[in-house]
């Protein structure tokens, strides 16, 4: 098949987000596939190592990467909101200038991508599947970052056509699933769920733990990491807090590796707290090795947050091996993962009492953090995989190509084989 993919990030960073966009393009490059993706050039929270110009067209493993220029790098919510609509229409018009593919895959948020999408669909015919994150604009309003009636019935009326016009939808949550299955105009089985993925081979121990803590100056101290996003959704301000209740505990070490809106702000609350460490954005291969060398991973989301939408970063955490803390909101589905996973405990969003009870428990037993890390490599290895991830997409891709191009089928299933 011809596939053409849409995202916002297409960048080596910790993000997960476009880590496993990454995974599915190349997944699908090495199953046979003709890949293009069209994103935007990496203009915030990209690794020091990695800031170099990039060109607006390469091949990299197998998949043709164009990129288009936004309008604004600021994390403004206006003029971030501003910039992701001049993206999504210079993505559509690269999209309606190339050659027609037989289906797009848009990931989603940010909800202007899939403007692309839709275009596309009514102008040429060509199908897409939404890979579906966050609900927007319920998250935004929730966050109190969107308070405009006009804005949000426009974003709603946004996410009204991308939903009704896809030919599927991949939600990462079944939470979301069950959403959308009672959202106005959609069947349910135009709804299905793929859990968060991650290569597992990238997260195979490699024994750089130890030099990681070096680099750091550190010797056995209990590392607790907090690696990603610092946004408007990400509550930093427990982790903060918590390290502030125990600056007495000199054997504790909070290691805060990334970037976003609220970074600068962060930093400056945990200035004068000795036992926080902050890193710039981690590559790929740096937060897996940083995984490798804490004792505990954080998950953290602020108790405004009621979309039910699990982190990216969970299912690395438990692809490495390490077990995790996650203070999330009441049905978050982050609190069906650790249950069933026995991987990592949930506990209340933003009550730093509740992490300090949990780290230390995690603290006093090393027994138990390595039980709940093999635990929760386990699970991802039955539920996280890469290669299982790659089945369920290009089966959804298949199906709404098939629709558009009845004699696809024959085609496809030469490449693809009969196990589908």
């Amino acid at each position: 098949m011809k596939l053409i993919l849409i995202t916002d990030r297409y960048a080596p960073e910790a993000r997960a987000a476009a880590y496993q966009f990454r995974g599915l393009a190349e997944g699908f490059a090495r199953r046979g596939h003709d890949v293009s993706v069209l994103t935007r050039y990496p203009t915030q929270y990209v690794p020091a190592d990695d800031r170099r110009v990039l060109p607006a067209v390469e091949t990299v493993n197998g998949v043709e990467i164009v990129r288009v220029a936004g309008w604004s790098g600021s994390s403004h919510p206006v003029l971030r909101g501003l910039d992701q609509v001049g993206v999504g229409l210079r993505i559509a018009w690269r999209l309606l200038r190339s050659r027609s593919p037989d289906a797009v895959l848009v990931s989603s948020p940010p909800l202007p991508l899939t403007l692309a999408a839709v275009l596309n669909k009514k102008l040429r015919g060509v199908p897409y599947v939404i890979h579906l994150h966050d609900l927007y604009p319920q998250t935004a309003v929730e966050l109190g970052l969107l308070r405009n009636r006009c804005v949000i019935g426009v974003m709603q009326r946004m996410a009204r056509a991308a939903y009704l016009n896809s030919g599927r939808i991949v939600a990462a949550a079944p939470a979301t699933v069950d959403f959308l299955k009672g959202y106005p105009g959609l069947d349910e089985r135009h709804v299905t769920c793929v859990d968060n993925f991650v290569d597992l081979n990238h997260c195979q121990p490699t024994g750089q733990g130890a030099a990681f803590r070096e680099g750091l100056r550190m010797g056995n101290e209990f590392l607790i990491l907090y690696a990603g996003l610092m946004g408007h959704a990400q509550d930093l301000n427990v982790i903060v807090e918590c390290a502030r209740r125990c600056c007495h505990r000199p054997d504790w070490r909070f290691v805060l590796a990334g970037d976003g809106a609220r970074s600068e702000e962060v930093r400056t609350a945990a200035s004068k707290l000795p036992n926080v460490q902050f890193l710039d954005c981690l590559p790929n291969d740096r937060y897996f090795v940083a995984l490798q060398a804490c004792d505990v991973a954080l998950v953290t989301l602020k108790k405004e947050v009621q979309v039910p939408a699990v982190p990216g970063k969970v299912a690395t955490i438990m692809a490495s091996g390490r077990p995790f803390i996650a203070a999330v909101p009441e049905g978050n589905d982050t609190r069906r993962i650790a249950s069933r996973s026995e991987g990592g405990f949930a506990i209340n969003a933003g009550n730093p009492s509740e992490l300090l009870e949990a780290l230390d428990l995690l603290y006093r037993r090393p027994e138990l953090r390595n039980e709940m890390g093999a635990a929760g490599r386990r699970f991802a290895q039955r539920h996280f995989s890469l290669e299982g991830a790659l089945v369920e997409f290009e089966r959804e891709l298949r199906v709404v190509a098939e629709r558009s191009h009845p004699t696809l089928g024959r085609d496809v299933a030469r490449i693809i084989g009969p196990g589908l």
